[in-house]
């Protein structure tokens, strides 16, 4: 008990002398300020910071302006015949445009073209073919009425475009079918009596005969209407 009694008497000194310690430096602290003329200012308030106000000003962009310069079209030129040595024509042109040479008197159907020189008239390289000739101003009129428009022998070649040429260009089924039809022009026929009239007298169910009635049919050489085949009326007037 007697110890616990004199700590808080030490205590309490140290206390005391820690007071008057501070107590002496904050005068000291005083007298110096005063001597530099200046109040003491340590133990108020820190002056608050009070930052200026910025106004910042928007940055206006400038685009340059660009002239619109108008737009000129481009004037359209007339289409002129091409030279003679700038046709260029592929082997389908230039044997359509001799057939039209050789026949410059007459016109003739899409068909009968097809006939004579050996081409599908519904191919596209046909067809094709008969647009660009009349695009160079070679030939003209429409699928049933074409004829030849310039007649320029540089272009033609010789070709063989008779009735036995278009024969010869045939496989022997096909020309049997052929003749048979050729004798009996205003005569239709049904497939199985066709094939029994032709010189091999075929079997109307048989591959080659029913191949060669489709490739006459895709030439243009025969007619098929409700299962009956003709020969093309248009070849009548060859």
């Amino acid at each position: 008990m007697v110890e616990i009694k004199d700590l808080e008497k030490d205590s309490k000194k140290l206390s005391f002398w820690y007071q008057k310690e501070i107590k002496d430096l904050e005068n000291k602290i005083t007298s110096i300020g005063k001597i530099l003329g200046k109040e003491n200012t340590q133990f108020n308030e820190p002056p608050k910071f009070s930052p200026k106000h910025i106004q910042f000003k928007p940055q206006i962009q400038r685009t340059r302006e660009v002239a619109q310069v108008p737009h000129e079209s481009k004037p359209v030129l007339p289409s002129f015949p091409a030279e003679e040595g700038e046709y260029n024509l592929n082997l389908c042109e230039r044997k359509l445009y001799s057939l039209f040479f050789q026949y410059s008197d007459r016109t003739f159907t899409k068909p009968q073209v097809g006939v004579f020189t050996g081409y599908s008239h519904k191919s596209g390289g046909f067809n094709n073919s008969l647009s660009r000739l009349r695009q160079l101003g070679l030939i003209e009129g429409s699928g049933n009425s074409l004829k030849i428009k310039e007649i320029n022998p540089e272009l033609s070649q010789e070709f063989d475009f008779s009735k036995e040429a278009i024969i010869n260009k045939l496989s022997k089924c096909e020309k049997e079918i052929y003749s048979v039809l050729l004798q009996n022009p205003y005569e239709t026929f049904g497939k199985e009596e066709l094939a029994q009239t032709t010189q091999t007298q075929y079997s109307h169910n048989s591959g080659g005969f029913n191949n060669a009635i489709a490739r006459l049919n895709t030439l243009g050489i025969i007619q098929r209407t409700d299962g009956m085949i003709k020969i093309n009326p248009e070849l009548l007037e060859i």
